[in-house]
């Protein structure tokens, strides 16, 4: 049986502890077998503590259940079963938040391929149904959050007086960030204490996921326990008769979300040249690699000269050069007007708003790059730009048109 191990936040500190004000653990019962345990979420709507889980194979309808006062039961003093409609095709439903901000019950997935992208969606009163951007922000902005954000594990909940979201610490399962919102977007630290740390964690808990909520007096947070593994059953006395049985197929591979990163390889005829190029729209240089191996120094530009290989990063996302290999460069020759049939390898290269875009345009006319095409508004609702590299590759620089 699943339950939730419960943590609250211990007043003027950075600190959620295990069982602080809390029930320790809580169980969950009556949830229906085709219940997506791994992917949940949770709030407080002023009365009563809700979970929701999605349905297992489909991303459009969820299960809720209540707090019956010992247990998280499903069906228990809610509807039973909710429908997701009207997001867009490249919304994430891998994971969600949810949330209840005095007025309204809201629902919030990412964009495919850009975490940085909230899409939002509100229960219409009176069904069983979260329409995207009924009563709404459609879409929302998540800025200034540090690079190594993990956000395959990410929160959300309104306290009666903001907005907040909250995402782990890749590679920790005690240090999570916090946001919140600032009127246009989620921004890291914002009226938060930019760091929390989970202090009691139980070794049983899942720490793949988790939810947070709060309650009108506490901030609360949950991992599940993860499944206990069932001892091996007896042997049988006797062998049986006949030839061995054939051993089972080994199980699938359980990718984790965490895992889905992407990361493009440029081949690149000067991979001095094209660092700086990026460096001109704000990517910063990590590591560079020579036949020797790592260069100690990636900033001394005399030992870039003999780097064969080099890693670039802006916020969350990463770019690798590859000088002369990994690929091809060039192609049908690429300029201002060109098609989308030119160009070496193109990009897509998300930003938090239409002004970051802009911004980017302005630093690439300033140092002579190749414009492609201007910032212009797009029939799919985005604001984007394309800009040239020297070998041929096309960034498209595009945000998400946020109505008002």
């Amino acid at each position: 049986m699943s339950s939730l191990n419960q943590f609250a936040w211990v007043a003027g500190t950075a600190i959620y502890r295990f069982g602080h004000n809390s029930i320790p653990n809580i169980p969950i019962v009556g949830a229906p077998d085709d219940a997506d345990l791994s992917n949940w979420a949770m709030l407080h709507d002023g009365s009563a503590y809700r979970l929701y889980a999605f349905k297992r194979g489909t991303t459009d309808t969820l299960y809720q259940a209540a707090f019956n006062g010992s247990a998280y039961q499903f069906g228990f003093n809610s509807i039973p079963v909710l429908r997701l409609v009207g997001f867009p095709a490249d919304a994430d439903a891998s994971s969600f938040a949810m949330l209840h901000d005095g007025s309204a019950y809201r629902l919030y997935l990412r964009r495919s391929g850009d975490p940085r992208t909230l899409y939002q969606a509100s229960w219409v009163a009176g069904t069983d149904t979260y329409q995207f951007g009924h009563n709404s922000i459609p879409a929302i902005p998540v800025v200034d959050f540090p690079g190594d954000t993990d956000w395959g594990r990410w929160m959300m909940l309104h306290d009666r007086a903001a907005y907040r979201l909250y995402a782990f610490k890749a590679g920790s399962d005690r240090e999570f960030y916090q946001a919140s919102f600032d009127g246009g977007a989620y921004r890291f630290a914002f009226n938060s204490i930019p760091t929390l740390t989970l202090e009691g964690s139980p070794p049983d808990s899942d720490t793949s996921h988790a939810a947070m909520l709060h309650d009108g007096a506490d901030y609360r947070f949950y991992f599940q326990t993860a499944a206990v593994a069932q001892p091996p059953a007896e042997p049988p006395a006797e062998p049986p008769a006949g030839p061995p049985a054939e051993p089972p197929p080994p199980a699938p591979p359980v990718f984790s979300d965490r895992g889905a990163i992407v990361t493009p390889v440029l081949n690149v005829a000067d991979i001095g040249a094209s660092v700086k190029w990026l460096e001109a729209l704000g990517w910063t240089r990590r590591n560079l690699y020579s036949a020797g191996g790592l260069l100690a120094d990636p900033h001394d530009d005399a030992a870039v000269a003999t780097a064969l290989f080099a890693t670039l990063r802006f916020g969350y996302g990463q770019i690798f050069l590859s000088l002369s290999s990994q690929g091809l460069r060039g192609g049908l020759p690429v300029g201002p007007g060109s098609g989308d049939d030119a160009g070496a390898t193109w990009m897509y290269w998300y930003m938090s708003s239409p002004a970051e875009v802009d911004e980017i345009f302005a630093r690439a006319t300033a140092a002579g790059f190749t414009i492609v095409a201007p910032p212009e508004a797009k029939p799919w609702g985005e604001h984007e730009l394309r800009i040239a590299h020297p070998d041929g590759h096309v960034f498209r620089v595009a945000a998400t048109i946020t109505a008002p």
